[in-house]
Protein backbone atom coordinates (compact mmCIF):
# COMPACT_ATOMS: atom_id res chain seq x y z
CA UNK A 1 0.00 0.00 0.00
CA UNK A 2 2.88 2.34 0.75
CA UNK A 3 4.36 1.86 -2.75
CA UNK A 4 0.99 2.61 -4.34
CA UNK A 5 0.73 5.84 -2.32
CA UNK A 6 4.22 6.89 -3.39
CA UNK A 7 3.45 6.14 -7.05
CA UNK A 8 0.16 8.03 -6.93
CA UNK A 9 1.87 11.02 -5.34
CA UNK A 10 4.50 11.05 -8.09
CA UNK A 11 1.80 10.78 -10.74
CA UNK A 12 -0.25 13.55 -9.13
CA UNK A 13 2.78 15.83 -8.88
CA UNK A 14 3.71 15.33 -12.55
CA UNK A 15 0.13 15.75 -13.81
CA UNK A 16 -0.60 18.79 -11.64
CA UNK A 17 2.77 20.43 -12.43
CA UNK A 18 2.36 19.89 -16.16
CA UNK A 19 -1.24 21.12 -16.08
CA UNK A 20 -0.22 24.30 -14.22
CA UNK A 21 2.60 24.87 -16.70
CA UNK A 22 0.27 24.46 -19.69
CA UNK A 23 -2.37 26.78 -18.22
CA UNK A 24 0.24 29.43 -17.44
CA UNK A 25 1.68 29.03 -20.95
CA UNK A 26 -1.77 29.68 -22.41
CA UNK A 27 -2.01 32.84 -20.31
CA UNK A 28 1.54 33.97 -21.15
CA UNK A 29 1.43 33.28 -24.87
CA UNK A 30 -2.09 33.06 -26.23
CA UNK A 31 -3.99 35.46 -23.97
CA UNK A 32 -1.33 38.06 -23.22
CA UNK A 33 1.29 38.44 -25.95
CA UNK A 34 0.07 36.13 -28.68
CA UNK A 35 1.84 33.09 -30.02
CA UNK A 36 5.36 34.21 -31.00
CA UNK A 37 6.24 33.73 -34.66
CA UNK A 38 9.69 34.66 -35.84
CA UNK A 39 9.64 37.34 -38.52
CA UNK A 40 6.07 38.55 -37.96
CA UNK A 41 5.86 39.14 -34.20
CA UNK A 42 7.69 42.21 -32.81
CA UNK A 43 10.82 41.52 -30.78
CA UNK A 44 9.43 42.89 -27.52
CA UNK A 45 6.44 40.58 -27.80
CA UNK A 46 8.70 37.55 -28.40
CA UNK A 47 10.88 38.65 -25.47
CA UNK A 48 8.00 38.99 -23.00
CA UNK A 49 6.30 35.82 -24.22
CA UNK A 50 9.62 34.01 -23.67
CA UNK A 51 9.95 35.35 -20.15
CA UNK A 52 6.33 34.43 -19.46
CA UNK A 53 6.97 30.92 -20.80
CA UNK A 54 9.96 30.40 -18.54
CA UNK A 55 7.98 31.67 -15.54
CA UNK A 56 5.14 29.30 -16.46
CA UNK A 57 7.60 26.41 -16.49
CA UNK A 58 9.01 27.53 -13.13
CA UNK A 59 5.46 27.55 -11.76
CA UNK A 60 4.80 24.03 -13.04
CA UNK A 61 8.05 22.70 -11.60
CA UNK A 62 7.34 24.41 -8.29
CA UNK A 63 3.84 22.88 -8.05
CA UNK A 64 5.25 19.42 -8.79
CA UNK A 65 7.89 19.99 -6.12
CA UNK A 66 5.33 21.09 -3.55
CA UNK A 67 3.26 17.95 -4.06
CA UNK A 68 6.18 15.51 -4.05
CA UNK A 69 9.41 16.78 -2.55
CA UNK A 70 12.38 14.77 -3.70
CA UNK A 71 15.98 15.95 -3.58
CA UNK A 72 16.79 14.39 -6.96
CA UNK A 73 13.88 16.29 -8.60
CA UNK A 74 12.29 13.12 -10.03
CA UNK A 75 8.88 14.69 -10.77
CA UNK A 76 10.58 17.52 -12.63
CA UNK A 77 12.78 15.10 -14.57
CA UNK A 78 9.67 13.19 -15.66
CA UNK A 79 8.11 16.50 -16.75
CA UNK A 80 11.28 17.26 -18.75
CA UNK A 81 11.05 13.87 -20.49
CA UNK A 82 7.43 14.62 -21.41
CA UNK A 83 8.52 18.01 -22.79
CA UNK A 84 11.25 16.36 -24.87
CA UNK A 85 8.83 13.80 -26.31
CA UNK A 86 6.21 16.46 -27.04
CA UNK A 87 8.71 18.83 -28.66
CA UNK A 88 10.22 16.04 -30.76
CA UNK A 89 6.78 15.01 -31.98
CA UNK A 90 5.84 18.58 -32.90
CA UNK A 91 9.15 19.22 -34.66
CA UNK A 92 9.27 15.98 -36.65
CA UNK A 93 5.68 16.29 -37.91
CA UNK A 94 6.11 19.91 -39.11
CA UNK A 95 3.37 21.19 -36.83
CA UNK A 96 5.42 24.18 -35.70
CA UNK A 97 5.74 27.28 -37.87
CA UNK A 98 9.03 28.67 -36.56
CA UNK A 99 12.58 27.59 -37.50
CA UNK A 100 14.01 24.57 -35.72
CA UNK A 101 16.60 26.54 -33.74
CA UNK A 102 13.88 28.84 -32.38
CA UNK A 103 11.73 25.91 -31.24
CA UNK A 104 14.74 24.15 -29.71
CA UNK A 105 15.56 27.25 -27.67
CA UNK A 106 11.93 27.50 -26.55
CA UNK A 107 11.90 23.84 -25.49
CA UNK A 108 15.21 24.16 -23.64
CA UNK A 109 13.94 27.22 -21.79
CA UNK A 110 10.89 25.25 -20.62
CA UNK A 111 13.09 22.39 -19.41
CA UNK A 112 15.34 24.86 -17.60
CA UNK A 113 12.31 26.55 -16.01
CA UNK A 114 10.84 23.26 -14.78
CA UNK A 115 14.13 22.31 -13.13
CA UNK A 116 14.50 25.76 -11.55
CA UNK A 117 10.95 25.52 -10.15
CA UNK A 118 11.73 22.13 -8.64
CA UNK A 119 14.95 23.49 -7.17
CA UNK A 120 13.10 26.37 -5.55
CA UNK A 121 10.44 24.03 -4.14
CA UNK A 122 13.03 21.67 -2.64
CA UNK A 123 15.92 23.92 -1.64
CA UNK A 124 14.61 27.48 -1.57
CA UNK A 125 15.92 30.47 -3.47
CA UNK A 126 19.58 30.08 -2.57
CA UNK A 127 21.91 27.14 -2.82
CA UNK A 128 22.35 25.27 0.47
CA UNK A 129 25.74 25.62 2.06
CA UNK A 130 28.02 22.63 1.66
CA UNK A 131 29.95 21.51 4.70
CA UNK A 132 33.65 21.06 4.27
CA UNK A 133 35.07 17.88 5.65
Amino acid sequence: MKNLTIFLRYALSVIAGYLVMVLLLVVAQDLTFGRPELGTTPFYSIFFAGIGSVLAAVGGGWVAGQIKRHKQLWPQQIMCLILIVESTYLMTNDILLNPLWFELLASMSLIFGVLIGGWIANYGWVMPMMRRT
